[in-house]
């Protein structure tokens, strides 16, 4: 026993796995520990509100960078690497540009799409949102290819606080705004505190990098935005229009439930599968890239998942309705319900998110890009014939069975090409 212990104390990838966690784990405490008073400050449409404008953010926050953030980890040289990174960020640049014309000009028709008042100036915040939470992977991706785990992990303590004290704070201000406005500048806190720990130290690698240098590394990973981008796009849309559409067919106030079930869903999975994420991207690209195969490393990260899962998601699911009453108040209770419903997909998603990344590691970009579109229409059915019948809960259960379903398919996917053919 002494042994194994000293064998895992020992090995740089367990340290860096607690590393994460730990940061990860703290990251998640603050949103969960402020959400009961968030709950008594801010209504579930003012939830609702926030969530839809959030989803935005997040899908075009996908598109801004051209996925080639994913690639920052496989070059074999800092030269090559640093210049994906820079290829990244003037993407994520030109990509703020154009969503501040565009909000601009159409931020009424844009509001008006997704079922909110057309003279609701939240909508002007967008183009910040995805700034900032683009930049935060790119720069969060620099930081994994340099292993600098400690500096990610405070980073993501600096975002997740960031927020959550916005939030309260300008709860005081204005309830329609506060919600949104924190989020941004708990974003914007995580992109600064991630320069300055570690992108600062490394802008001396930007004087070899030229339009020559872009055009070529553009070139070598051309897959990521022909490929990876639809099909990440595809899957954020995926996750991310259950919610809107749930606003638009049974109004805000259930979109607001169906969000505040995210956040607490979310917890776990964010708490215990992303800081494995982090750490198996750089193994798992080293292994490939070295070997030729990172199914070692694959088998071991999904026993990890399964076991780590098991328990919390069975308890959430047999208390999930009382406990949302009694933490976040009596009218939240219906948030409750709808966890129990989706239980099963976020057990599968905890497991298969971290190890889907084999598909970016093997270039299999084509095999994922079909995989989203089936997920996405799949998905996108199953609320709309709920929303057809005019039932939310018969929507989320649908919903949450055939992403199950797809998840399975991923995982034996992704499993198969764990080894180079």
């Amino acid at each position: 026993m002494n042994l194994l212990f000293t064998r895992l104390r020992n090995s740089s990838y367990v340290r860096n796995v607690l590393t994460m966690f730990t940061g990860t784990a703290l990251a998640q405490v603050i949103p969960i520990a402020v959400s009961p008073i968030l709950t008594r400050l801010y209504g579930p449409e003012q939830f609702g509100v926030f969530a839809i404008y959030l989803g935005i953010i997040t899908m075009a926050a996908v598109i801004a960078t051209g996925r080639y953030e994913m690639a920052i980890t496989l070059p074999e040289n800092e030269d090559d690497s640093f210049a994906v990174f820079s290829l990244a960020v003037l993407i994520t640049l030109g990509a703020t540009f154009t969503s501040f014309v565009a909000t601009g000009i159409w931020g009424s028709e844009i509001n008006g799409l997704l079922g909110i008042a057309p003279d609701n100036p939240l909508v002007y915040l967008i183009p910040f949102g995805i700034l900032t939470a683009a930049l935060f992977q790119i720069f969060s991706y620099w930081t994994i290819y340099r292993v600098r785990f400690k500096h990610l992990a405070a980073a993501k303590i600096a975002w997740s606080g960031g927020i959550g004290s916005s939030q309260l704070t300008l709860a005081l201000i204005s309830q329609k705004t506060g919600l949104l406005v924190g989020q941004i500048t708990g974003q914007a806190i995580g992109v600064v505190t991630l320069f300055l720990s570690t992108i600062k130290g490394d802008l001396a690698l930007r004087r070899k990098v030229d339009r020559k240098a872009l055009l070529r590394i553009g070139r070598i990973y051309r897959k990521f935005p022909i490929f990876s981008l639809p099909a990440d796009f595809i899957n954020s849309m995926a996750s991310q229009l259950p919610l809107i559409l749930l606003g638009f067919y049974f109004g805000t106030a259930v979109a607001g439930f169906y969000a505040l079930t995210l956040r607490v869903l979310g917890a776990p999975v964010s708490l215990l599968g992303v800081s494995v994420l982090e750490v198996f991207k750089e193994r798992a690209s080293r292994d490939f890239r070295e070997t030729g195969s990172c199914r070692e490393i694959y088998i071991k990260t999904f026993k990890t998942l399964s076991l780590l899962a098991i328990g919390p998601f069975s308890l959430l699911f047999f208390i999930a309705p009382d406990l949302f009453e009694i933490v976040f108040g009596a009218e939240w209770r219906e948030a409750g319900d709808y966890t129990r419903l989706l239980i099963a997909l976020y057990f599968m998603r905890f497991i298969s998110s971290p190890l889907s990344y084999v598909m970016y590691i093997a270039e299999k970009q084509q095999v994922d890009l079909i995989w989203q579109v089936c997920l996405l229409l799949v998905t996108t059915a199953s609320i709309v014939i709920g929303g057809m019948m005019g039932e939310p809960k018969v929507s989320i259960a649908l919903f949450a069975t055939s992403y199950s379903a797809m998840y399975l398919t991923y995982l034996g996917l992704s499993y198969k090409f764990s080894v180079r053919s």
